[in-house]
Order: C-alpha cells, then structure tokens, then sequence
C-alpha cells in the first residue's frame, strides 16, 4: 500500500497528487522522509490524528524522545488504514477458476460504494459549501459547525460561538490541539435543513 501525506500533514493511503505532496510505502520510506522533516513535523502528523476515528485510543502527545520512536508511533498508526480493505489471499488453485473470478468480481463491485464513502469522509479542503452543518461531540458537549458564506468566502460559524476560516481552524478551536486533521475531526457536513440554526 502507498500512502500520501500532503503539505497539512493529513495522511491518506493510496497514490495522491497535490502540492508538496510526498508519498511512502514502508516504515524505511516514511524514515526517509522523516529525516529531512523537523521534529515539530512529525509532532504534528501524530497529533493530527490522534484521538480521532479510527484512532480514538491514540492520544496527543507534546515531545516525541527520539526520530526513531516518532516514525515507529507513526507508522504503526498508519499501517492500519488499509487493514479493512486488504484482500485476503486466495489457494492457487482457486484463484484460476472460472467461479472465483465471477466471486472477486461481485466483491469489487460491493467493494466501491465503501471506496466511495471513504473518499466523501476525507473531505479535499476545498470541497466546502455554505450551508453544510457539522456535527461533533467532544468531552461530552456537542458542537454544530455551520459553513456560511461571507464576503465571497466560506467562513465556519460555532451555534453560540466563534467564527473560523477553515474547518481544521474550527477543530483547533474546541480542542485547543495545535495540530488536529479538521476534515477528519469534524467528518461529512450534512445539507442544511436548519440546524444549528
């Protein structure tokens, strides 16, 4: 699996274009990388998605000890992108037969409405319209995030509260993260029917 991590540090699996966008295969290929990144980067990849779906039980963390542990952290992290969807192998001699391709076939075809949905949940960040309403729930309090358009610009507008440029501006604001992945925080905006109104 190929895995891409953009200017924003956000980390996709699978081969992407953008600017500054660099991609990796192996732990030895992110360390590569790593070693040309300061230390402050790879604090803010790891805390990009720590503590966010599907990495809930991963926690924030402020110093890393060294560059070998942070890409290891990394790394084990990431690998985990790609775990659900990993074909399993099948026996040689199935594989040839007319029923097992008909079989691999039927799967792929159930297999892209998940494909499908799990690009809509990276959300690129300027697929944002006025009239998405965001909702989260963090620390036991719920947020709705509003996307409005304000002086030719998509602004995000917190029910009660700030307003912010961006929706990774947004999730830096509720939880006070210097680096959080705000597509990934806040998920798929809804269409508007009035909430959070």
């Amino acid at each position: 699996m190929t895995y891409t991590i953009d200017s924003d540090n956000n980390i996709v699996a699978g081969a992407e274009t953008g600017e500054n966008a660099q991609q990796f295969s192996t732990q030895q290929e992110l360390a590569k990388l790593a070693a040309e990144w300061p230390m402050s980067r790879l604090l803010d990849v790891w805390n990009s998605f720590a503590g966010v779906a599907p990495f809930d039980n991963l926690r924030p963390v402020k110093k890393f000890q060294t560059r070998e542990i942070a890409v290891n952290r990394i790394w084990a992290a990431i690998s985990r992108l790609d775990k659900a969807t990993a074909p399993k192998a099948e026996p040689e001699a199935e594989a040839h037969k007319p029923e097992a391709k008909a079989s691999r076939a039927a799967k792929k075809e159930r297999a892209k409405p998940a494909k499908k949905q799990a690009a809509r949940k990276r959300a690129p960040r300027n697929s944002a319209k006025a009239g998405l309403t965001y909702e989260r729930e963090y620390k036991g309090k719920k947020y709705v995030l509003r996307s409005v358009e304000q002086d030719g610009k998509i602004a995000f507008k917190l029910r009660g509260g700030e307003s912010y440029d961006s929706l990774t501006a947004a999730a830096k604001g509720v939880t006070e993260y210097p680096s959080i992945s705000g597509p990934a925080f806040w998920g798929e905006g809804m269409k508007g029917t009035g909430a959070g109104e």
